[in-house]
C-alpha cells in the first residue's frame, strides 16, 4: 500500500493517462514512498521488517526500527525464539527480553528480528500530499524536455531558476513537501 493512491496521481494536474502508464505511476508512488520512509526514517503505516543483528549478552538489544509494533518472529543462533509474549518493544527499538539473553557470537549476525513496524496505521494527511505531490513531480521530470539537472531556464517570459534539491534539510526540490518532511522527521534517540 502507498501513501497516495493511483486515482488521484492520476487525477494530480499534468497527468494523462494516453502519455503516463500505470506502470510508471505505481513505480513514482513507490518512489516517493521509499524516499519519505528513508529520510524521515519510518513508515508511516505499518510494514514488514526483518532486521539482521550482533547479539551481545545482554537481555536487550536494539533493532534500529523506530516505532515497532508486533514481533513475528525472532531467531537467536539459529533458534527460533518460542514466546515473546513478556517481551518489552520500545518506540524507538529497543527489544527487551523477559529472560535469557541475546547471545553473542564469534562471527556477529546472530540475531534475527522480524515484525511490523510503523508511526500509525493511516499516514498523516500531509505524508500522503508529499507522496502524490513527489510522484507527480517525479512523472514530470521523466517525460519533461528540461534535463534534470537544469539550473535555469530562458524562455519568452525571462530566465526561470530551477530549485534543486540537496543539503541536509532539503530531499526535494520542492520547498513546501521539504518543509513537511521536516516536521515528520524522526531520529533514534542520539541521532541527528
Amino acid at each position: 500500500m502507498t501513501y497516495a493512491s493511483d486515482a488521484d496521481l492520476l487525477a494530480a494536474d499534468g497527468m494523462d493517462e494516453s502519455i503516463i502508464s500505470a506502470a510508471m505511476r505505481t513505480t513514482a508512488l513507490e518512489y516517493a514512498d521509499a524516499l519519505i520512509d528513508g529520510y524521515c526514517g519510518t513508515s508511516f503505516t505499518y510494514k514488514s521488517f526483518s532486521v539482521t543483528l550482533d547479539g551481545n549478552d545482554s537481555n536487550q538489544i536494539d533493532t534500529g526500527v523506530l516505532f515497532p509494533q508486533t514481533l513475528s518472529s525472532v531467531v537467536v543462533s539459529g533458534d527460533t525464539v518460542a514466546d515473546t509474549s513478556g517481551w518489552g518493544l520500545y518506540d524507538y527499538g529497543l527489544l527487551i527480553r523477559d529472560s535469557g539473553a541475546f547471545s553473542s557470537s564469534v562471527v556477529g549476525r546472530n540475531v534475527v528480528v522480524a515484525g511490523t513496524a510503523g508511526y500509525s496505521s493511516t499516514p498523516p494527511d500531509g505524508i500522503a500530499w508529499c507522496s502524490l505531490t513527489i510522484a507527480r513531480q517525479h512523472i514530470l521530470d521523466q517525460v519533461s524536455r528540461i534535463p534534470d539537472r537544469a539550473l535555469s531556464v530562458a524562455n519568452e517570459f525571462g530566465n526561470i531558476m530551477l530549485a534543486q534539491a540537496g543539503g541536509h534539510w532539503r530531499p526535494t526540490n520542492l520547498p513546501d513537501v521539504n518543509a513537511v518532511l521536516n516536521r515528520h522527521r524522526h531520529r533514534p534517540p542520539g541521532v541527528c
